[in-house]
């Protein structure tokens, strides 16, 4: 599935997109410095780290794009027939769904580590003086970005496999990864509940862990709600395209 991703067209687009974004905020950043634009680009004190500059610039946006990408691959299978070759072998209704749980999660960790070095590197060239990073932080950092973003897409894979529509899974990877599911969730709890109960639903969903990895890594053992959302996820995508005829 990877080695097919750069024949589909709107995965290669918003591949480009995601690189050309993560490139531009440290080097407009730089070039405002360089030459007298007037522009402010990004206020930051000194001393703040990587991870703090991820989040004010690209940290943001760029999960948003790389679940829209996954999402459009998935649904490709679907769109153009392809997925029918997975069946013409046995045990393919599970290598597609292995696929894409594997794809989910190279490209998820991919998009972290390319996102981390970009702007460790681009911000320090562009002149900000920033805190030394801890390798193992950024380690982690990527880790967790990774598996909280891979829950969201392999929900939004499901919506493919079930609907086997493009328009829906784009539309899911969207809403999920933005986080407007879950914020529609916690407000229909603090409607039928209390405020008290949908606050303590927050802070173990992924869109907490996603807020939170805006600021840095967590701790070992953190992001375990996307952990779980993305096996629980894989499953039920594993057990549709088993059960359903395509």
């Amino acid at each position: 599935m990877l080695f097919r991703a750069r024949k589909e067209p709107a995965f290669v687009v918003l591949s480009v997109a995601i690189i050309a974004l993560s490139v531009f905020f440290p080097l407009f950043a730089g070039l405002s410095k360089v030459f007298p634009l007037n522009i402010v680009v990004i206020y930051a004190p000194p001393g703040l780290s990587v991870f703090h500059f991820i989040g004010m610039t690209s940290g943001t946006l760029l999960p948003w794009w790389c679940g829209i990408a996954l999402a459009a691959l998935f649904s490709a299978d679907f769109k153009t027939g392809a997925v029918k070759n997975y069946l013409q072998a046995r045990g393919g209704r599970m290598s597609w769904a292995l696929a894409a749980a594997t794809t989910t999660l190279i490209v998820s960790a991919a998009f972290a580590i390319f996102t981390y070095a970009v702007s460790d590197v681009g911000f320090r060239l562009a002149g900000y003086d920033m805190a030394p990073t801890n390798p193992l932080d950024a380690v982690r950092w990527v880790a967790q970005m990774a598996v909280t973003l891979s829950g969201y897409v392999a929900a939004a894979t499901l919506a493919i496999t079930i609907t086997r529509s493009e328009t829906v899974g784009i539309l899911a990877a969207i809403l999920l990864v933005g986080g407007a599911v879950e914020h529609v969730l916690l407000g229909l709890c603090s409607l039928a509940l209390s405020p008290s109960a949908a606050t303590e639903l927050y802070e173990h969903m992924p869109i907490a862990d996603m807020s939170a990895l805006q600021d840095g890594p967590l701790p070992w053992g953190g992001c375990m709600e996307g952990v779980i959302v993305f096996v629980c996820a894989s499953a039920l995508v594993a057990l549709v395209m088993r059960r359903r005829k395509l």
